[in-house]
């Protein structure tokens, strides 16, 4: 089936450094459960809670009807990017330790959606937004991942809002790492890890630090830069989809 923007489910793209292969396109399923979990453990969320959580959040992305995602595979099934979202209101506390552990980050802020996400009383679906890619994975096939998963939830039209966990430098040092040619455009409210990161931090309404030097959650936070929960509504979230399809382009 060929995609609006031109690029096939089953696309064979030709980029520098990528000669040949083969990127599906696909939901989620039981087979993905490892590679999923192998790209958590290399994440953000991997700072903030434990391997259990991370396995049990990976079983719900990868099994569970009520997430939605989409995965790329290459060869035997080895997923290199995926996103999905977990509906935080779906589950009872306790059913899913995975679901719990992201309660209890959101449960520190001070920003009423985020607090409310945390909340598995709360009337409004919120979305945590999982994500993640490996190393040198083309820009394109990143958007075209987020863009498949909007299109999703679109049709699903079940969530508020979306709560993501991004990691990311001081925006006041003066010691940020070069960048990506692509990444340069991006707006640079928070100097984060990857370029489709800088795009939802630019795109949301509500911030929240989970390592300030005066909380007790910054002890169980490894090093290696400031990570944050934020907040986008949907047409924030929309907003910043499309910024990452137009970087994907320079």
């Amino acid at each position: 089936e060929e995609e609006d923007d031109g690029m096939r489910l089953d696309s064979v793209i030709q980029e520098e450094g990528v000669e040949d292969i083969v990127f599906d396109f696909d939901d989620p399923q039981e087979k993905h459960f490892d590679s999923i979990r192998g790209i958590l453990f290399r994440n953000t969320i991997a700072k903030c809670v434990n391997n259990i959580a991370l396995n049990d959040l990976s079983d719900l992305i990868a099994n569970d009807p009520a997430s939605a995602g989409t995965v790329v595979e290459v060869a035997d099934h080895e997923v290199i990017c995926f996103a999905a979202v977990v509906n935080l209101q779906h589950y009872n506390s306790g059913a899913n330790t995975g679901v719990d552990a992201i309660r209890n980050i959101l449960s520190l802020a001070t920003t009423d959606n985020l607090r409310a996400a945390a909340s598995p009383d709360s009337r409004n679906n919120y979305a945590f937004l999982a994500r993640g890619y490996l190393v040198n994975v083309p820009p394109k096939i990143i958007a075209t991942t987020y863009r498949l998963l909007r299109d999703d939830l679109a049709k699903m039209q079940t969530f508020r809002g979306f709560i993501l966990l991004v990691r990311g430098e001081d925006p006041t040092s003066h010691h940020s790492k070069s960048t990506p040619a692509f990444k340069k455009h991006a707006t640079a409210i928070a100097q984060c890890d990857s370029f489709d990161d800088d795009c939802f931090v630019a795109a949301a309404s509500e911030h929240f630090s989970l390592n300030p030097t005066s909380s007790s959650a910054a002890a169980s936070i490894s090093p290696g830069g400031r990570i944050s929960a934020i907040y986008l509504d949907i047409a924030s979230f929309s907003a910043a989809v499309d910024e990452i399809i137009q970087l994907s382009e320079l």
